[in-house]
């Protein structure tokens, strides 16, 4: 892995130059969710160090329509962060005179010009779904450009934000920079319990919904988390607030500890203890990527580079907001679950106007983890340019399944577009094709699934 990195380092210095020469006016355009955030964050700082001229923006997806207004734009360089290798045609066919910085993660189209610079892990033998992430090759261009950039903590919230973890650990190049910001005190490893929100989910809530592991009466039970620990003499309220795994002292967390390895009925101790990585403000990395995805898909992406840059504490505001709309969009799928539609290998919500569709990922990576739910589920909303689709498959099909391809390849043969990872992939089809588009990749997943 140290020679690939060499290798992207090369390529990196290659990308740096324009950048470096550039006088004019620089457009920055990154993904909105917490990758392309960090990414996004990343380049922020670096342009700013540089003294250039630039501004950003933050888009959900980098469609024709959506590449075609960018291209109005009166910049004499484009940056692409988070996106774009997929799109390298449309660019062509839209920027095609003006220099494009593509510093990416995704799976490449053929296109070359010579206006073009790419930065991307696929060009040196790099697996961009889980080796690094699009925050991971952002920061090794700020290096070229900067020199140390101290932004080495964001290509970790990137790649974790990205779901690049592998059985709970980083793996690649995403494991060289997790050292590098261990060494550097930019990131905290330790090992502790796996409670997600640590710092920002009540305790009793953190038990509740612990889902690494089963407790018979406290999994997805809240009175039954509460009792549980109660019966372990652990105050769950503090000044008049619920206390969070991070308000434990140490006694506390190890009482805890011991009783989730004792009644869990899956006791692995790797269920249940793991590493813990935190920020310096004492956020835990999974909990971090939650709030920027939740800027993203509240369309404020600003206040997530906010948060990325220091320039904001407060997040009640907005966990609040995003918790209430994942409350009201899983109500809605409660009371009619008649837009899920059943197949062998999967399930399938057509939730329609149902669930903005900014939201869908969200909601169906909640679901996925219902006991009820099958290994592979889909979600369909309507959107501005035809039907969003998002889909998510249970972390048992990883190297058994690629829904990225799957759904590419589904929503080609429907006039659509697609793409994405093993576990997690998205689209757009045209209005009224959901039914047809499931026939089609209900028919590969089968294929595949008996192929192995």
């Amino acid at each position: 892995m140290i020679k690939k990195l060499k290798e992207l380092q090369e390529l990196a210095k290659q990308a740096a130059e324009p950048i470096k020469r550039e006088k004019g006016k620089i457009h920055v355009v990154s993904h909105h969710d917490a990758d392309g955030i960090c990414a996004g964050s990343i380049i922020y700082k670096t342009l700013k160090k540089l003294g250039k001229d630039f501004d950003i923006e933050f888009v959900k997806q980098l469609e024709e329509p959506i590449l075609k207004e960018i291209s109005k734009k009166g910049a004499n360089m484009f940056i692409f962060c988070d996106l774009g290798s997929g799109q390298l045609n449309n660019i062509k066919k839209y920027i095609p005179d003006r220099k494009v910085v593509v510093v990416d993660h995704h799976q490449l189209e053929e296109a070359r010009w010579e206006n073009l610079y790419l930065l991307n892990p696929y060009l040196v033998e790099v697996d961009g779904s889980e080796e690094i992430s699009g925050s991971g090759v952002a920061y090794i261009l700020s290096r070229e450009l900067v020199g140390e950039s101290g932004m080495v903590s964001l290509a970790i919230i990137g790649a974790v934000g990205d779901v690049q973890e592998k059985d709970g650990n980083l793996i690649g190049l995403n494991k060289i920079l997790l050292e590098e910001a261990r060494k550097s005190g930019k990131i905290n490893v330790k090992k502790g319990l796996k409670l997600y929100g640590r710092k920002t989910r009540a305790l009793h809530k953190a038990v509740e919904y612990h889902d690494n592991s089963h407790i018979h009466g406290v999994t997805g039970n809240e009175s039954g988390a509460v009792q549980f620990l109660s019966s372990l003499g652990i105050p769950l309220t503090e000044n008049g607030k619920w206390r969070t795994l991070s308000d434990l002292d140490e006694k506390e967390e190890r009482r805890l500890t011991t009783a989730l390895l004792l009644e869990c009925e899956n006791s692995a101790e790797t269920n249940v203890l793991g590493n813990i990585l935190t920020l310096p403000n004492g956020y835990e990395i999974g909990e971090f990527t939650t709030l920027l995805n939740a800027c993203g898909r509240l369309e404020k992406p600003m206040a997530g580079l906010e948060l990325c840059l220091g320039m904001r504490e407060s997040t009640e505001e907005i966990t609040r907001e995003y918790r209430r709309k994942i409350a009201f969009y899983l109500r809605k799928i409660k009371n009619n679950k008649k837009i899920i539609i059943e197949k062998r290998n999967a399930s399938y919500l057509i939730a329609k106007d149902m669930v903005d569709e900014a939201f869908i990922g969200t909601v169906i990576s909640i679901l996925l983890r219902s006991p009820e739910g099958k290994s592979i589920l889909f979600g369909f909303a309507n959107g501005g340019e035809g039907v969003k689709i998002s889909a998510r498959a249970d972390k048992k099909l990883r190297d058994k399944i690629n829904l990225g391809v799957l759904i590419k390849d589904s929503a080609e043969k429907l006039d659509g577009e697609g793409g994405g990872h093993m576990l997690a992939g998205g689209g757009k089809i045209p209005p009224g094709k959901e039914e047809a588009f499931i026939e089609i990749i209900d028919q590969l997943i089968d294929n595949n699934i008996n192929e192995h």
